[in-house]
């Protein structure tokens, strides 16, 4: 029987410097009580899955004190939403698979670790009545830099598998007074990012660029195209999570190549 009971205190402030501009900052502590997934853990052999065991882990709840401070905000064109944090977390959750990715099991990673990064999402508005009269351009910009790393232990130093550190969305978007707009985007993992603990093993980096164009036929009505990954870019869409990944194992899957997809959306 596990029962858990935390109390988690914050304490923020605002500051309000215009009727646009927002400025905050905050402390926090919190805890983090294990899933009933991360309570329970099945261990099965491939060749033999009839012999399937399911176990009971024993789990502290993790818990963090965080700092976190940021704006929000807008000048003219101009609108931004950054924030700047750092976690200190004692006995994180960190679940890993066996071998052929069937077992997986969740452990407290008693040593420490530590979140920290920036949070930043930029919109720009660009041009109006570029081309027609009341068409508009502009520009969105989402950036994350997450620095997550092990602080002690067997992995001190090493950044937590599965956190890109770098990943950055662009899009860059017209839209007609009439119901049009026509957006390409680009997503870019800017760095390799590691898919095991020891940082043995990494997920390349990649682009992805897409093309959506929807049209707003009336109030009601509306049809859209939505193209991803138009440059055929070979990449890893996901991974399988291990202390350590063996080469000869296999840990990853592959990303989908060019599609465009047609719609139609209609309210009521």
């Amino acid at each position: 029987d596990n029962s858990y009971n935390n109390v988690n205190p914050k304490l923020g402030v605002n500051y309000q410097f215009s009727d646009e501009i927002r400025f905050f900052a905050n402390v926090s502590s919190t805890n983090e009580a294990p899933t009933y997934w991360e309570l329970v853990s099945a261990s099965v052999s491939p060749k033999n899955p009839a012999m399937a065991k399911v176990s009971l882990n024993e789990l502290e709840a993790q818990s963090s004190n965080t700092i976190e401070f940021g704006s929000s905000g807008s000048i003219g064109q101009t609108q931004w939403n950054i924030a700047l944090y750092r976690s200190d977390i004692d006995d994180e959750l960190i679940s890993i698979v066996s071998d052929f990715a069937v077992n997986g099991k969740t452990d407290n990673y008693a040593a420490g670790t530590i979140h920290q990064g920036i949070e930043l999402e930029w919109i720009q508005g660009l041009s109006e009545s570029l081309i027609a009269s009341g068409d508009y351009l502009s520009s969105k910009l989402v950036y994350n830099y997450s620095d997550f790393y092990f602080s002690g232990g067997e992995y001190k130093g090493n950044q937590i598998a599965g956190v890109p550190e770098h990943l950055m969305q662009f899009e860059l978007r017209y839209q007609t007074a009439g119901g049009l707009y026509i957006a390409p985007s680009v997503k870019w993992q800017i760095d390799d990012a590691a898919i095991d603990h020891a940082n043995s093993q990494f997920q390349d980096a990649h682009v992805l660029v897409g093309l959506q164009v929807a049209y707003q036929v009336n109030k009601d009505l509306r049809v859209y195209l939505d193209g991803q990954n138009l440059t055929d870019e070979n990449y890893q869409t996901s991974y399988v999570i291990r202390g350590y990944s063996n080469p000869k194992q296999p840990s990853y899957l592959p990303g989908f190549g060019p599609s465009v997809s047609l719609g139609v959306n209609y309210s009521f």
